[in-house]
């Protein structure tokens, strides 16, 4: 296992005992990486060494009514370690990444002056950032249109927004998936209510998570080889579970609008075999092969940001999870007198 920075020199010079339950200097952990890298149970790990909580930041695990296609924690072990965000809403309803944002910032300042951990776990990037580094504030009247402007957006079809995106905002447009209609409207909403492309405005945001302790941002990194076996191994799993019958399930509650523009992959892939649309037969490597395009796209975009990485090659979560322990203990030393 290979840090890439210093970090792991830091951490072997530690000024306190692995007994250690509560560090002297608040510490913020974020726990990146894409999907399927092991970030859940490592990240419980690492809250159970230092009393901490997880704090998703996984857009996924905000809706109650999905199950099986996210691999949410199980409940033994929320009920053993704290979870925050996960369950919250309904997938009917809206939760924003500026709601997301501010709730957890509220969490964060709380859990810090309480003396515990926050160990912000996640695979969206956008989500880690808006802890991380903090979002764009809209003037106040620009706020107030765009209810309007989401109302007229609604009626339009997904791929005619994400064409007048390519030709307004292209940096935004290339970023976002074809089929991603809450961010592709988000984006058109921001250029309507105040002309400016949102790349523009994100470009503008101030680090906000650092105001609460020091942080240790690490992305977690698996050979491709390896990564690709855990993707095949996890959708695997999923199907076996019962995922076509949770789908079957949404469909006939009438969700099935809200799964297509909300629910992860595999479900909608799931929905169009149910509908007739598409063959059972090849389900499996469909989502796999749409799964690890997703896990590309992820790794590109932690590329670009400044976290450490951490890669993983033979080390078992628990080694890997002792190793970022020791790492937050380095960043909580306190600075000499």
């Amino acid at each position: 296992m290979r840090c890439s920075k210093k970090n792991a020199a830091q951490a072997e010079k530690a000024s306190f005992s692995e007994a250690s339950m509560r560090p002297p200097v608040p510490v913020i952990c974020i726990i990146g990486g894409p999907t399927a890298v092991g970030k859940s149970a490592i990240a419980c790990a690492v809250a159970t060494k230092l009393r901490g909580e997880i704090v998703s930041a996984d857009s996924r695990l905000f809706f109650r009514e999905l199950e099986i296609g996210t691999d949410k924690p199980p409940a033994v072990i929320r009920a053993s370690i704290p979870h925050h965000f996960i369950d919250i809403c309904s997938i009917t309803e809206t939760f924003s990444v500026h709601d997301f944002a501010q709730q957890a910032h509220s969490l964060v300042s709380a859990l810090t002056a309480s003396g515990r951990c926050p160990v912000i776990t996640g695979g969206s990037g956008l989500y880690l950032r808006a802890l991380a580094r903090g979002l764009f504030d809209l003037p106040e009247d620009a706020r107030d249109r765009i209810p309007s402007i989401r109302r007229t957006l609604e009626e339009r079809t997904t791929e005619d927004m994400r064409q007048q995106l390519m030709r307004i905002d292209p940096e935004t447009a290339v970023r976002l998936h074809p089929n991603d209609r809450m961010r592709i409207r988000r984006a058109l909403e921001v250029f309507l209510a105040t002309g400016t492309p949102l790349s523009v405005w994100q470009k503008t945001r101030q680090n906000t998570v650092g105001r609460f302790g020091r942080v240790v941002s690490l992305v977690l990194h698996r050979p491709r080889d390896i990564l690709r076996e855990r993707i095949r191994r996890r959708v695997h799993n999923m199907l076996a579970a019962g995922w076509v019958d949770e789908v079957k399930r949404l469909r006939d509650a009438g969700l099935s609008r809200y799964i297509r523009e909300k629910a992860p992959i595999g479900y909608a892939d799931i929905l169009d075999a149910l509908e007739g649309n598409a063959d059972f037969q090849g389900l499996e490597e469909r989502i796999e092969a749409r799964t690890w395009l997703l896990a590309r796209r992820q790794i590109a975009w932690f590329k670009r940001d400044t976290a450490d990485w951490l890669d993983i090659k033979e080390e078992t979560e628990e080694m890997v999870a002792q190793h970022i322990v020791r790492l937050v203990r380095s960043a909580a030393s306190p600075p000499p007198a």
